[in-house]
């Protein structure tokens, strides 16, 4: 890109931009958008529109041609605005190798270059191979996280039978790998091979 670039925290863009700025209720009555993006153009699928982006409760919640106000106002002027990105293969390793790199560095690495979702692979000490070992490292892994995130799991010959409640447990999608893994690594790969 030859033009500054921001990224834009939370939600989806819409391919309508709406002329009317929302306005949310709770039991004050009225109340402000959370973020305001002002000013800058906006990049869809479709192209780009210059727009403004307001956010509420950590989702896209209007685009607007007129200013936007909120109790955050970003000025956008002069710079594209880009949905977050999603990073759908990383491997952060957390907890056992937490001297290459653990969650929250890891997750602080991605926010600052505009990834707001991480896909964890499979591959883990213990690896995510059954519903038990996924909710295990949600828990673990979900205080340390500083942006959004979900696991790919393995679904291996070890696991087979597992898939559904991997599934229902929250995962997003499955790995298997064609080979047995390197030796001293079986542990890393549990349930990842057919």
């Amino acid at each position: 890109w030859t033009r500054p670039v921001t990224p834009l925290i939370g939600g989806t863009l819409t391919n309508a931009v709406h002329q009317e700025q929302l306005v949310a209720k709770d039991r004050e009555g009225i109340r402000m958008l959370d973020t305001a993006i002002n000013g800058g153009e906006i990049v869809t699928g479709r192209g780009r529109v210059r727009a403004n982006v307001g956010i509420a409760d950590g989702k896209i919640a209007t685009l607007s041609t007129t200013q936007l106000d909120a109790r955050r106002v970003v000025d956008a002027s002069g710079v594209l605005v880009l949905a977050g990105a999603i990073d759908a293969h990383t491997h952060f390793r957390d907890p056992a190798w937490q001297h290459k790199e653990d969650f929250e560095s890891g997750t602080r690495a991605a926010a600052s270059g505009g990834v707001t979702t991480v896909l964890e692979m499979p591959m883990a000490n213990v690896g995510t191979s059954s519903a038990d070992r996924l909710r295990d490292r949600r828990f673990l892994l979900e205080k340390k996280a500083l942006i959004d995130f979900g696991f790919v799991a393995g679904a291996g010959q070890e696991s087979i039978e597992n898939i559904a409640g991997l599934a229902e447990a929250g995962a997003v999608g499955f790995k298997s790998f064609l080979r047995e893994p390197y030796p001293g690594r079986a542990a890393n790969f549990s349930g990842t091979w057919i």
